[in-house]
Order: C-alpha cells, then sequence, then structure tokens
C-alpha cells in the first residue's frame, strides 16, 4: 500500500506573480525566486511610496524605500524559493 503525499511541494519552471495595487495588475513571469521576491517587494514598496506612505522628503526618504524594500524581499523570498529555483 502506498500513501498519498497531501501537500507536497513541487518546483515549477516558472511563476507569474501578480501584485495587486488599488485594483491595478503588476504581473511578471519569474524563472527564479529571487527575481519574484524582487518583483513583488518593489511593487509593493513603489505603491507605498506614491500613496504617501514615507513622511520624509524625496531625498531624505530614499533610505526608507530601500528599508522598507529589503524588507519586504527579505520576507517573501523564503516563500519563492519553495516553488522556484
Amino acid at each position: 500500500m502506498t500513501a498519498k503525499i497531501r501537500g507536497a511541494v513541487s518546483v515549477v519552471t516558472a511563476l507569474k506573480v501578480t501584485a495587486m495595487v488599488n485594483g491595478f495588475r503588476n504581473t511578471k513571469v519569474c524563472r527564479k525566486a529571487n527575481v519574484a521576491a524582487e518583483h513583488w517587494a518593489e511593487a509593493r514598496t513603489y505603491h507605498w511610496w506614491n500613496e504617501g506612505g514615507s513622511s520624509l522628503g524625496r531625498p531624505a526618504g530614499y533610505n526608507a524605500y530601500d528599508e522598507r524594500f529589503a524588507k519586504l524581499y527579505r520576507r517573501t523570498l523564503p516563500i519563492f524559493k519553495k516553488y522556484l529555483p
């Protein structure tokens, strides 16, 4: 008798990553986990920046932009690594 494995993660060749931002779709087909995480973090950070999430002015707020991007990238990379090489 063989047991069926539920919830097994398999590697796929490409993943279509869509970041929904205020009803707008930002989609990209990614073949690597780091590209997918970078796309997701960039789309979300760009939205945050343009909606006034950074209370600092443009020149002074670049550090906040980089910190937010790095945080989102760091959080999503392990998730995308489950599905992409």
